[in-house]
C-alpha cells in the first residue's frame, strides 16, 4: 500500500456505529449484538459462535447467519451502493480494498494492520483493531488459516484478490518449506523456483516464488543464493551444516561448537545447548556428515575436494591406480590433496606398521605386499635396533639411597639401629625426604623392621640365615 496516498475517514473507528444504525433501521439489534461479540467490537474478548448462541438460546448456524446477514447489509451500504449514497466512509472503503489489491497476494493481519496505521497517521487502537476483520470481509478479503495454506504459524492470513487455488498453495508452501529445512547451507531463487514449479503443475515465476518463499519463512540473500537466518534453523546438525559450508573444510567437532556458540554470541542472543560430545553423537548419526578418518574432524558427505578415507586407504587407492610402484612424493601429493591434516611423516610410519600392505622398493618407491615384485627391487625393511641399557642403581635416587642406609647400618652395633634414627642420618646425607627414605627401606632386600616394646628398628642382614639366626636370639 502506499503510505503516501491521501486517506480519507478513519473507517475503523466509525464502522461500529455504522453498524448499528444499519441494525436498528433494519430492526435487528440481535444481529448487532451477535455481531458485536463475534468480532470484539466493543474492545473486549471475542466470543465464539456456541457461546453467543448459548446465551441467546440459538444454535451456532443461527448465530452464523444472524452475524452474515448484518455484514452483508453492512457491506451493501459501503460497498454496493451508489458512490454518492455511501458517502465518504464508502469511498475509504473502496479506496483500502483497491490499494489493498494492488499490494501481495497474502498478507498476514498484522501486516494490513501496520498498513492502515501508516495510511492514517498513527496505531491502532484495541477497537479499531477488533473492527479490522470486520472492515476486510466487507471489502471482499477472503482470511485464510495457515494450517490451510501448508504454513507452521498461528497466524491468519488475507487474500485482497478472493479466493484462491488453497490446494496448489499449500502444496507450493509445503515443498518450500521442505527445501529450504534440507539445506541450511542456502539455495538460489532459481533452484526454489523450479522446486516450486513442480509442486505446481506449471512456470512459478521467480516473483510469485519469493512471495511463496516470503511466507514460509525469513530469509537472508546472500549473494545469488538465499538462505534461513542462522538463528532460526531448526537444529545443532543443520547449525554445524552451515558451520562447515560457511568454513570450506573439514573442522573437529570441538571448534563446530564452539563455532555456533560464538556465532550466537554475534548476533547477541543465548545459544541453544551445543554440548560437544552431544554434537558428535548427532553428527555420526546424520547421513549429511562423514568423519575424517579417526581426527575427530567431520566434513560434509557431499563435499568432493576432500575425503574421509583413512590414510592407509588412500595410499592404497593411488598405489592401485597407478599399477606399479610409486615415489613417496607423489603418494604425499594426493594423500595431503585429500587429507589436508595428514603430516608427511604419518606416510613413512604407516609403511612400518602395515608391512603386510605396503613394501619399500629402491629409488624411494613404494608398492603393495600384493604385488609379485621381483625380490631384488624390494628393499629389506629396516628394523630398529633396541638398544640394551644397563639401569645402574649406583646412578639413580634408589641406588644412591640404599648405599647411605646400608653405609649407614654398619656403622651401628649388630647393623641395627632405630627407625626414627636412621632416617635423620640418611636424610642429612642423602638429601632426600622422609618418604623417600621409607619407601626405599621397604623395597631393600638385606634389611629387615621389626619392633622391640613401642619402637621400631631396622636391621641390615647378610642373608635370610643371618636373620633367623639373630631373631632367635
Amino acid at each position: 500500500m502506499d503510505d503516501h496516498a491521501i486517506a480519507g475517514p478513519n473507517i475503523l473507528s466509525e464502522l461500529p456505529a455504522l453498524a448499528t444504525a444499519v441494525a436498528v433501521e433494519h430492526g435487528q439489534h440481535r444481529d448487532y449484538v451477535a455481531l458485536s461479540r463475534y468480532y470484539g467490537l466493543d474492545g473486549g474478548k471475542r466470543w465464539i459462535l456456541e457461546d453467543i448462541g448459548r446465551d441467546f438460546g440459538l444454535t451456532r448456524e443461527r448465530v452464523r447467519q444472524l452475524r452474515n446477514r448484518l455484514t452483508r447489509r453492512v457491506r451493501a451500504f459501503l460497498i454496493e451502493a451508489e458512490p454518492a449514497e455511501a458517502g465518504e466512509l464508502g469511498r475509504e472503503a473502496r479506496e483500502i480494498g483497491r490499494l489493498l489489491r494492488s499490494g501481495p497476494m497474502l498478507s498476514r493481519q498484522e501486516e494490513v494492520a501496520a498498513q492502515l496505521a501508516a495510511r492514517y497517521g498513527r496505531e491502532l487502537t484495541d477497537k479499531e483493531q477488533a473492527a479490522l476483520p470486520l472492515l476486510l470481509v466487507m471489502i471482499g478479503v477472503v482470511s485464510y488459516s495457515a494450517r490451510t495454506l501448508g504454513l507452521k504459524d498461528n497466524a491468519t492470513y488475507w487474500s485482497p484478490r478472493g479466493p484462491l487455488d488453497v490446494r496448489e498453495i499449500s502444496k507450493i508452501n509445503s515443498v518450500l518449506a521442505e527445501h529450504l529445512a534440507e539445506r541450511p547451507q542456502g539455495t538460489t531463487w532459481r533452484d526454489l523456483s523450479v522446486a516450486a514449479s513442480r509442486a505446481a503443475g506449471r512456470d512459478v515465476s521467480s516473483e510469485e516464488t519469493k512471495r511463496f518463499t516470503s511466507l514460509v519463512a525469513n530469509i537472508r540473500e546472500k549473494g545469488d543464493g538465499v538462505r534461513v537466518p542462522f538463528e532460526l534453523l531448526s537444529s545443532n546438525a543443520c547449525r554445524a551444516v552451515r558451520i562447515l559450508w560457511d568454513e570450506g573444510d573439514p573442522l573437529h567437532f570441538r571448534v563446530i561448537a564452539e563455532r555456533i556458540t560464538a556465532r550466537y554470541a554475534e548476533l547477541g542472543l543465548k545459544a541453544p545447548g551445543a554440548d560437544a560430545l552431544g554434537l558428535s553423537k548427532h553428527l555420526s548419526l546424520d547421513p549429511r556428515f562423514q568423519p575424517v578418518g579417526r581426527s575427530g574432524r567431520w566434513m560434509l558427505a557431499t563435499w568432493t575436494h576432500v575425503r574421509g578415507d583413512s590414510v592407509a586407504s588412500l595410499m592404497e587407492e593411488i598405489l592401485a591406480k597407478r599399477g606399479e610402484p610409486v615415489p613417496y612424493d607423489d603418494i604425499w601429493d594426493f594423500v595431503h590433496r585429500m587429507r589436508p591434516d595428514v603430516k608427511r611423516s604419518t606416510i613413512f610410519a604407516l609403511v612400518h606398521v602395515f608391512s603386510d600392505r605396503f613394501v619399500r622398493i629402491k629409488k624411494a618407491k613404494l608398492a603393495l605386499a600384493t604385488w609379485d615384485l621381483d625380490p631384488a627391487k624390494v628393499q629389506p625393511r629396516r628394523r630398529i635396533k633396541r638398544r640394551r641399557t644397563r639401569r645402574r642403581r649406583r646412578n639413580t635416587v634408589r641406588g644412591k639411597v640404599a648405599r647411605v642406609v646400608r653405609d649407614t647400618l654398619r656403622e651401628h652395633p649388630e647393623h641395627t639401629a632405630k627407625l626414627r634414627e636412621l632416617r635423620k642420618m640418611v636424610r642429612e646425607r642423602a638429601n632426600v625426604k622422609d618418604p623417600t627414605i621409607y619407601w626405599v627401606i621397604t623395597a631393600m632386600s638385606d634389611t629387615r623392621k621389626f619392633d622391640k616394646g613401642n619402637v621400631r628398628y631396622v636391621r641390615l642382614v647378610e642373608s635370610d640365615d643371618e636373620w633367623n639366626t639373630q631373631s632367635r636370639h
